[in-house]
């Protein structure tokens, strides 16, 4: 069931009618969300409600032992227990068909066919939508209480509620256990208070209206009139057509992505659920690392608080850090999927962290400013100063950081931006790619510099420039511009969604493309 659908409208206007006006009990606000949830997940198979109900139901039971437990030692068994068992779930999913069949074809010449394996192999290519999402927030809760950052949930339908959040379930974000659980009793209460407005309105009808023009427009424009054909047979286009196909595909990655966040993130509020923002500007990055402060920032800081600081983060020196952030961007690649193209992408990613990281420490010793931002810079840096997840400044204040030389300031500042870009764009064609084979012949066909322009048409540029000016707009440009629109009467507003509506019904294609990161 996808968001930007009259089935899922119908769904949620009944869902939100219940909620506010029916069902006004915490108790049965939460019934009731788990039962949407399981049924919003019918929507693409009832198969994988059984799935969503085995991993919560494990989360439950671990987590109710590590909070009866008090000594060390048992406490870590179960921890480690527990998140091997979700290792193995997920792992079953996404990778036991690729493993067994290059062990089959690799070690026994196709010979080892059996009727058990050969099920095994079709039950796993069944790859249940969001599952990486689900196991991962049911992860968050096992490790969050076996550090005592909080206790077991009070009753199973919560822990059933928040890994099964419909607004969060197929593609995030990834909210974590300690956040959820404690705001938990208030978003359920909201409505209690009747001088307070329950429900964000303005900023959740934005959200949504957001996310349907970077998913419906703009993606499914650059994808269909650039990113598509130009993929398809990249020996057959000329350089520049490669070049604004690959740029499609960066934007389109975005736009898609966070155009589901956007929506969300907007539908959750409407029922008085937050989530934290997951991303911000990330093509005006000036670094790798600061672009993961601002890339899927609830995934980075779910690898940071479970992945980067059990590497031991930068608590044992320069060395250990940088095999730390290596290691922690080599599993976010694996996760993507099993391919080479996927190990490359997270190999690259983090040896730019690490590299980074190395930098900014010779920077600090031999006395020069260190202004380059890097990723998981110390241990336990939370919000305002951790690599993934704090806010950045705007792209005006990018260009004018360095005040002791402004010329030379901003123009290094500007080839920081177009280097980091350039670095982006090239990650994603390793990761757009199936294979080795596919990355070399798209680079290879760069040289087609004589090649007739006849694959894209011009037209792409239009959304092609709307996707980039989306990066430009920094925080207090947006706070001003959303103060102004809150001020504007009901008529207008209203007016102007009726249009917004109308012109999306005329402009956008007949039907909506899976989100990318389902996939993942």
């Amino acid at each position: 069931m996808l968001f930007p659908t009259l089935r899922f409208a119908f769904f949620f206007f009944i869902v939100f009618f219940l909620y506010w006006y029916v069902f006004r009990q915490s108790k049965q606000r939460i019934l009731l969300l788990v039962c949407a949830s399981y049924v919003f997940y019918a929507g693409w198979d009832w198969r994988f409600c059984i799935l969503l109900f085995g991993v919560s139901a494990l989360s439950a039971l671990f987590g109710a032992v590590l909070g009866l437990q008090k000594n060390h030692i048992p406490r870590v068994i179960t921890m480690i227990t527990g998140t091997v068992l979700h290792i193995l779930f997920l792992g079953f999913f996404k990778y036991f068909y690729d493993l067994t069949s290059f062990l089959n074809y690799r070690f026994f010449s196709g010979q080892l066919a059996s009727p058990v394996l050969t099920q095994l192999q079709n039950y796993s290519l069944l790859l249940p939508i969001g599952i990486s999402y689900y196991t991962f927030r049911s992860m968050s809760y096992i490790f969050d209480i076996y550090l005592c950052k909080m206790r077991p949930a009070r009753s199973f339908p919560e822990v059933l509620l928040y890994i099964s959040f419909f607004p969060q379930l197929a593609s995030g974000p990834i909210v974590q256990a300690e956040a959820f659980f404690a705001a938990l009793p208030a978003n359920l209460t909201r409505d209690a208070d009747a001088a307070v407005k329950p429900i964000a309105f303005d900023r959740s009808t934005l959200l949504i209206v957001s996310g349907l023009y970077k998913k419906l427009i703009l993606a499914t424009f650059l994808s269909v009139l650039a990113v598509d054909p130009v993929f398809a047979n990249p020996a057959q286009c000329n350089t520049v057509e490669l070049l604004i196909g690959l740029l499609s595909y960066t934007f389109v990655i975005y736009c898609d992505f966070s155009g589901y966040s956007d929506m969300a993130i907007g539908i959750g509020l409407l029922l008085g659920f937050e989530a934290p923002q997951n991303f911000n500007r990330p093509y005006v990055s000036r670094s790798v690392s600061e672009f993961w402060r601002r890339w899927h920032i609830s995934f980075s800081s779910w690898q940071r608080d479970y992945v980067y600081f059990s590497f031991g983060g930068s608590r044992y020196g320069l060395f250990r850090t940088a095999v730390a952030l290596i290691g922690t961007m080599l599993i976010a690649g694996v996760w993507h999927g099993s391919s080479i193209p996927f190990v490359l992408w997270g190999l690259l990613q983090g040896l730019a962290c690490a590299v980074e990281r190395i930098a900014s420490v010779s920077k600090k010793e031999y006395g020069c400013a260190a202004d380059t931002p890097v990723a998981f810079k110390t241990e336990r840096d939370r919000l305002d100063d951790s690599p993934v997840v704090a806010s950045v400044d705007s792209l005006g204040s990018a260009y004018s950081a360095s005040q002791d030389g402004i010329g030379i300031g901003r123009g290094r500042q500007l080839l920081r931006l177009a280097g980091v870009f350039l670095f982006i764009n090239v990650s994603w064609l390793i990761f757009r790619s199936s294979s080795v084979r596919e990355i070399a012949l798209y680079l290879t066909s760069l040289k087609n510099i004589t090649q007739p322009l006849h694959t894209v048409h011009w037209f792409v540029l239009i959304p092609l420039a709307a996707a980039f000016l989306l990066q430009i707009p920094g925080t207090d440009l947006r706070r001003k511009c959303f103060e102004r629109y809150v001020r504007l009467p009901v008529a207008i507003k209203a007016a102007a969604l009726v249009l917004f509506c109308i012109g999306l019904n005329i402009v956008s294609t007949s039907g909506v493309a899976p989100f990318i990161y389902f996939g993942f």
